[in-house]
Formats: C-alpha cells, sequence, structure tokens
C-alpha cells in the first residue's frame, strides 16, 4: 500500500512541478522544472504499473 501512495505521490508532484514550469500558475517560466516534472510523473507511472502487476502475480 505504501508503494502506491508513493507512486500517486510522484505523479502529483511531477504534474504540479510541469504545470508551475510552464509558466501556468501566473509565475515565470522554468525550463528545468518543466523538464523535470514529467519526468517525476513517468516514474511515478512505471512504479505504480511495477506494484500493481507484482501484486496480481503473488
Amino acid at each position: 500500500m505504501a508503494q502506491i501512495l508513493v507512486a500517486t505521490s510522484l505523479v502529483a508532484i511531477g504534474a504540479w512541478l510541469t504545470y508551475y514550469g510552464l509558466g501556468l500558475s501566473g509565475g515565470g517560466e522554468s525550463r528545468s522544472w518543466a523538464m523535470f516534472g514529467p519526468l517525476l510523473a513517468g516514474l511515478g507511472v512505471a512504479l505504480f504499473i511495477v506494484v500493481v502487476n507484482s501484486r496480481r502475480n503473488h
């Protein structure tokens, strides 16, 4: 259960960083955050898939 919480948190934080990095929140743009956010969200999705598949196989 903890892994799913971590995966969900990574996706949420990645989405927020992307939103912030693209300047959609009204602040300035930040290329590094705009690039790091989707990577973090993708890592969260990958972790979620691994956790779900490991539970399905056991």
